[in-house]
């Protein structure tokens, strides 16, 4: 049972005047139904009652306990071993009602939030979070002085009895703030809007520092990826360099072995050339000239200049490069 009590979404926390709305809906919540976990913990209460109350029944004689147990119609043992104490209210009988009240309404207020209250094999101390909110609430008894007169002594000796009134503190444990609310004056359905505020503004809180190491975080992994890749451009770029530097050794080596196939060149055109003379007016003179015209195809100009035109393109690419 939720008591028609509506969600309230976290994105829509910031909103004081909407928040405020629905915490006065939690104020619908009474003990005619117990949350599961303060029902459990109210079982296990009754049974450490009734376990006390008949205690003395173990003592008895086998037989004398039988007829005990038959008598008050007590049909199990008393060996009861109590469990994990996993809510945290220690208050008289009289203050339990409005104890399990206030609880009822912390644990469905977080639930209805989209939080929870631990599961108790996690921790002996339950806490109820909201993420990443998380906080402990402990409801005890208030207590005060009592004069206390003993017959044999006129001096009054004075003790601490149960006021009636109850205290609710709420320890949150990304702060270590502590909320204390009291029903002196007022009872803890008056001081709702309150206690939930301060639950709302420590989440806020914490929410904001959380998204603010997100953003950081992000902020760095960006600057992260951004160096690396800067660190890859340079690389690149300097490998690139290298390839231009040594492409460029390679050209001016280049320029060396056209400059020695020039002068080759220059020097069979010579040579041919004074061979034709050499050659003129004789009647061997065609087979000179067929001599001539294979030596002209071998050691061809057209061929150098295509070659000379080819590496000018190739030092022009180079150039765009840079």
């Amino acid at each position: 049972m939720d008591y028609g009590i509506e969600k309230f979404s976290s994105e829509e926390i910031d909103n004081e005047r909407l928040f405020k709305h629905w915490v006065a809906s939690l104020k619908k919540i009474n003990v005619s139904y117990f949350h599961p976990k303060v029902s459990e913990f109210n079982d296990e209460i009754q049974e450490r009652k009734k376990t006390e109350k008949y205690s003395y029944i173990e003592k008895m004689p086998w037989d004398l306990r039988l007829e005990q147990e038959r008598k008050l119609g007590i049909a199990r043992s008393f060996s009861h071993h109590p469990k994990i104490n996993f809510l945290e209210i220690n208050v008289s009988e009289k203050g339990l009602q409005n104890a399990y009240l206030i609880a009822n309404q912390l644990i469905v207020g977080i639930e209805k939030l989209g939080g929870k209250l631990t599961p108790t094999w996690q921790s002996e101390t339950p806490k109820l979070e909201l993420s990443p909110l998380s906080f402990r609430f402990i409801i005890t008894e208030l207590t005060k002085r009592r004069k206390l007169v003993r017959e044999e002594s006129m001096k009054p000796n004075y003790g601490r009895i149960s006021s009636g009134k109850l205290k609710l503190e709420l320890i949150f444990d990304s702060s270590q703030k502590h909320y204390t609310y009291t029903t002196e004056d007022k009872n803890f359905n008056n001081q709702l809007e309150d206690i939930f505020e301060s639950i709302r503004q420590e989440y806020i809180l914490l929410r904001n520092k959380e998204l603010e190491k997100k953003r950081i975080r992000a902020l760095e992994e960006k600057n992260q990826r951004l160096l690396k890749e800067n660190q890859k451009l340079e690389e690149e770029k300097t490998r690139i360099q290298k390839e231009i530097d040594e492409a460029q050794i390679a050209f001016k080596r280049e320029v060396f072995i056209h400059k020695e196939k020039l002068e080759e060149l220059l020097e069979i055109k010579i040579y041919t050339e004074k061979l034709k003379q050499v050659y003129s007016g004789l009647e061997s003179l065609d087979k000179i000239e067929q001599y001539i015209d294979k030596v002209n195809a071998l050691y061809d100009f057209k061929n150098f200049v295509e070659e000379l035109e080819w590496w000018s393109n190739e030092v022009a690419d180079l150039d765009d490069k840079k």
